[in-house]
């Protein structure tokens, strides 16, 4: 089989993946040398039941106008889904599996596809640019000008595109965005050594084996840690978590409040981070390539912190029966676009009347939705025909559907998972407000907020 590489970005309606929308998808599929294969583009038509945030229209300049365009979005998801699940497909772009591999995770379950598969079937598995460009920062500078912001340096890849001339187009363009990051990727595969190197980190063998040859410590890199840590952290492996069997719990070892840690505060003085095999973070061995950007300081308080560990072994291991044991608190109120994690894998009844729902002409559609064991995946399927082919509903569905229309018109409380609420009408004109009377808002952009 032969694999290739699909390049790829979204733009959206806001960064709620459970209740916004994809408003623009790109991809360019490559093959293992760069090469172009094929590209793509494909544009969603807003959903009646999505208010989008006036910050993301100012950052991807999508006008409200624009939005009225495109295709319906249980058409559009079933295509980037085929694009994701091509077999032998890696799927990558920068920064995808810090936001934008999730997003799709929640369309492709709100439009009753299978979620994971692009994941591990039919030899498909995805990587990151973003982790990437960071390992080059800090260990590779040579193949790539890293620009800097207020003395600091910027990895946002709007900066590293200006700097580097990767690619001409308005940033936040999807496509754009996408050329832009297959132009850093060919200049990052310049040393190739190290490209190759890079990639192992998102092969869940390869990342499995490295960390296997560590004797717990390490270094872990994410961009979370943030520029004033160079992205990276001295850190300890507690091990495998006892209920998320594909995660591993590290404690960060470089915060002095370590040693300050009571066992029953826990909470307050320590800082773990997740990480799971094949996916960021990185985790790097504590050899002295990989140390050098840290400081004496901070290898200072993590040589105490280990020292002060081993004279309170009942600490450390309340530390660790803590942070492997804790559990995600089910929200039971959230709303059904959002308990993607809380409702555990279909049946597989459900799995094959959801290929048959698709395999449906529209207006047979309703008929099949009684049929589904899962009351969730009911009122999933009822939405999708009510966002896509409201004139299929029956007069029972109608309602239904149209008291959650209210809901959101209403501007009433509607949460997810997290507990976060979704966004409204009533905040959308204040945050509009709010953008107008800012003096650093553009013209182009008080021009399409007007509009809106």
């Amino acid at each position: 089989m032969q694999k290739t590489l699909l390049f790829y970005d979204i733009e959206t309606t806001g960064l709620n993946v459970a209740f916004d929308q994809v408003l623009q998808f790109a991809a360019v599929r490559t093959d293992l040398d760069l090469k172009e294969i094929s590209r793509h583009e494909i544009r969603i038509k807003l959903r009646e039941d999505v208010i989008p945030s006036p910050y993301a229209i100012k950052t991807h300049m999508i006008s409200i106008k624009d939005m009225q365009e495109g295709e319906l979005e249980v058409d559009g998801i079933k295509k980037i889904h085929a694009l994701l699940n091509e077999p032998g497909t890696i799927s990558l772009g920068y920064n995808t599996l810090g936001f934008d591999d999730e997003f799709l995770r929640f369309s492709f379950y709100r439009n009753l596809l299978p979620v994971y598969t692009h994941q591990y079937a039919n030899q498909c598995s995805r990587a990151d640019i973003y982790p990437i460009a960071m390992l080059y920062y800090l260990f590779g500078k040579d193949e790539v000008k890293w620009p800097e912001k207020n003395g600091r340096v910027s990895l946002k890849l709007e900066n590293i595109n200006s700097l580097n001339k990767l690619a001409e187009g308005q940033a936040h363009d999807a496509m754009v965005d996408v050329d832009a990051t297959v132009e850093l990727a060919k200049l990052l595969k310049k040393n190739e050594e190290m490209w190759n190197y890079c990639l192992g980190y998102f092969n869940k063998k390869i990342d499995t084996d490295r960390i296997s040859k560590l004797d717990g410590e390490a270094i872990y890199l994410m961009g979370k840690l943030g520029h004033k840590n160079n992205f990276h952290a001295p850190a300890l492996c507690l091990g495998q978590h006892w209920h998320y069997k594909n995660q591993l719990v590290y404690l960060r070892l470089d915060l002095p409040e370590l040693q300050t840690t009571k066992i029953d505060d826990l909470e307050k003085t320590t800082w773990t981070l997740k990480k799971k095999l094949g996916e960021p973070g990185i985790i790097l061995p504590t050899n002295e390539r990989f140390m050098k950007h840290l400081s004496k300081e901070r290898l200072d308080i993590a040589n105490q912190n280990k020292a002060w560990l081993s004279k309170n072994p009942k600490i450390k291991q309340a530390i660790s029966d803590h942070y492997l044991d804790y559990k995600f608190q089910i929200v039971p109120e959230a709303d059904v676009d959002s308990t993607l994690y809380q409702n555990g894998f279909n049946s597989r009844h459900d799995d094959e009347l959801a290929k048959q729902f698709h395999l449906t002409r529209p207006e047979e559609q309703a008929k099949l939705i009684e049929q589904f064991d899962s009351h969730e995946l009911q009122t999933l399927a009822t939405r999708l025909i009510g966002r896509n082919h409201p004139e299929h509903l029956s007069k029972e569905l109608e309602k239904t559907y149209q008291v959650y229309l209210k809901q959101i018109q209403n501007s009433e409380k509607i949460i997810d998972y997290r507990k976060q609420t979704r966004y409204t009408p009533l905040e959308a004109k204040e945050d509009i407000a709010k953008i107008l009377a800012d003096p650093e808002t553009t013209k182009e952009q008080i021009a399409i907020l007007e509009y809106t």
